[in-house]
């Protein structure tokens, strides 16, 4: 096992001393035990703190019993430190009364989001690992933003029973860590799996030209690209080249996802804006009006 231990007592000393000027936590448990210290993304429950959405006060709810994927994670000996700062809702923009996430290896820029507080936990040295979910790259962008490991796992395999919907199609769960070793151990946990380490294999990667080679790409990215494929080969194993031209251009896609993720957005928090529209962002309310637009056959085609 490759992955360090945070001590829960430096962990927390570490939030008193970081979190105003980062507003990494919204909420910490101050009976938390285990040997691996973890972080929950504030969308999800935890028995006995507020579910805060990343939203005004107002909208959080003390949590009577754990998210499935919280259950698993304690079973497994995880220590669930607290929940982590979030996009309002997982959905635009930070909220004014929680802040943006600032990146702990540069306080000046945002540490991403919707899940940025999950990985500034980590990459600040307050967790070993943390939950987020990731619906159109909440995970991957603030992983990549702070310089941890994150992935989206394939839709279905992380529960998420006790998780705030976004948009039922794409939402998923996922873990974040500061090396693969850790990440693959918090995936198994929450996919049930009781391994501890990864099973190495040799694997075969497909690299999809169209977006790795697409002429949008900085070069400083493109060399970081080479340099993981010559490592993956000179490790043995196989890298296929899906050629250029068999996908649809990359805002293409992007395009399709807001079609599908908007209107099941609108959906899924009408009810909160319904409550107190007042208390929601603008940016959030014109998103879920934009989704109540969307004509249900764009949304079928996207």
């Amino acid at each position: 096992m490759s992955h360090r231990q945070t001590d829960l007592t430096a962990a927390k000393l570490r939030i008193e001393t970081l979190n105003d000027s980062l507003r990494i936590m919204t909420a910490i448990d101050p009976a938390a035990a285990g040997n691996v210290v973890v972080v929950i993304k504030d969308n999800t429950d935890v028995a006995g703190l507020p579910t805060g959405h990343g939203a005004d006060p107002w909208f959080a709810r003390q949590a009577e019993q754990d998210a499935q994927i919280v259950a698993r994670l304690r079973r497994a000996g995880a220590a669930i430190l607290g929940k982590s700062n979030m996009f309002e809702f997982a959905y635009g923009a930070a909220h004014p009364t929680r802040g943006d996430t600032r990146n702990p290896r540069d306080k000046e820029r945002s540490a991403g989001g919707s899940s940025g507080g999950s990985a500034a936990a980590v990459a600040a040295g307050i967790a070993d690992g943390a939950f987020g979910t990731d619906t159109g790259g909440s995970i991957r962008l603030p992983a990549a933003y702070c310089g941890v490991v994150g992935f989206k796992p394939t839709f279905g395999n992380v529960p998420l029973q006790g998780v705030q919907a976004l948009s039922p199609t794409l939402d998923h769960g996922g873990p974040l860590a500061n090396d693969v070793a850790t990440t693959s151990m918090l995936y198994n946990w929450m996919t049930g799996d009781k391994r501890v380490a990864p099973c190495i294999r040799r694997m075969t990667f497909v690299v999809l030209d169209d977006y790795f080679l697409h002429a949008t790409v900085q070069t400083p990215v493109q060399l970081a690209i080479e340099t993981a494929l010559a490592r993956l080969i000179s490790a043995g194993h196989v890298i296929r080249h899906l050629r250029t031209g068999l996908l649809s251009p990359p805002m293409t896609v992007v395009e399709a996802g807001i079609l599908v993720m908007a209107p099941e957005a609108a959906i899924a928090l009408e009810a909160f804006e319904r409550a107190a529209p007042e208390r929601l962002t603008d940016a959030t309310r014109a998103q879920i009006a934009e989704g109540f637009a969307i004509p249900a056959v764009w949304h079928l085609r996207a």
